[in-house]
């Protein structure tokens, strides 16, 4: 049987329906901070018109990219305002690596690191991961709170913690790195999420998602990405990663 289609009114009702759906969906930004004379970076969030969060993001303009320093910069701090806090992320930091960082020939290209921490910017500045904090940074972590096939660096990073790094990721089977997503721990439990993202990929102008693994169990409720994206907005002129389809999970702990 032949069914006749008006095109041009589904058209317009898809177009309806999408513009309402980005309607109902509110983003509001939870700080800005310069970066550069003319540059800046924001975190933002995004919520269902039932106020449930749906994904958090960091931006940076292009004015920015023009003025980045051939040496590392001091590390920007994001710090979301009390009301639009959500769990478990407490802060939020950008660093700028222009050198990039070991392991060499891997994560050796310029990048950004962007960290969504679970814990206080007072409780990171602490975070040593020397002398006896060496032992507390590395403390072994139970294997169901690990995502499958992620894999701890050798020793921890000050200000950070202890870095595991995705082994199914492109940089670890023959590819160049452009884009891959980092668990942190300290003290055996989960204290942030970290995508990467070379500059090189950045300047593509892309507009992608990645899925993110999870681990079967989690030391802090709250929402979880089930995806990341790295997003460029032409109207804004902004490059943005984005934790996204946020799943709501209970702590095991």
């Amino acid at each position: 049987m032949k069914i006749g289609v008006n095109w041009k009114s589904l058209l317009g009702i898809l177009v309806f329906v999408a513009s309402h759906h980005a309607v109902a969906d509110r983003k509001v930004v939870t700080d800005r901070k310069p970066l550069g004379k003319h540059g800046w970076v924001y975190s933002w969030n995004i919520y269902s018109d039932a106020g449930v969060p749906k994904a958090i993001g960091i931006s940076v303009n292009g004015a920015a990219f023009k003025e980045l320093p051939e040496d590392d910069m001091e590390t920007i701090v994001l710090q979301p305002k009390a009301q639009y806090a959500i769990a478990p992320y407490k802060h939020f930091t950008l660093d700028w690596n222009p050198h990039g960082h070991e392991p060499d020939g891997i994560y050796t290209k310029p990048h950004f690191d962007y960290h969504f921490f679970f814990i206080t910017s007072a409780e990171r500045e602490a975070i040593t991961c020397q002398d006896a904090d060496a032992l507390i940074c590395t403390k072994a972590v139970p294997s169901s709170y690990i995502p499958a096939d992620y894999a701890p660096t050798p020793a921890g990073v000050p200000k950070m913690g202890w870095h595991f790094v995705d082994l199914k990721a492109p940089e670890f089977n023959g590819q160049p790195f452009s884009a891959t997503f980092i668990y942190g721990f300290y003290n055996g439990v989960t204290n942030f999420l970290e995508p990467m993202i070379t500059l090189e990929y950045l300047k593509t102008k892309p507009h992608a998602e990645y899925p993110v693994r999870l681990s079967q169990n989690i030391s802090h409720s709250g929402f979880y990405p089930q995806k990341y994206m790295v997003i460029y907005n032409h109207v804004e002129d902004t490059y943005s990663v984005v934790l996204a389809d946020l799943l709501n999970r209970t702590s095991s702990l």
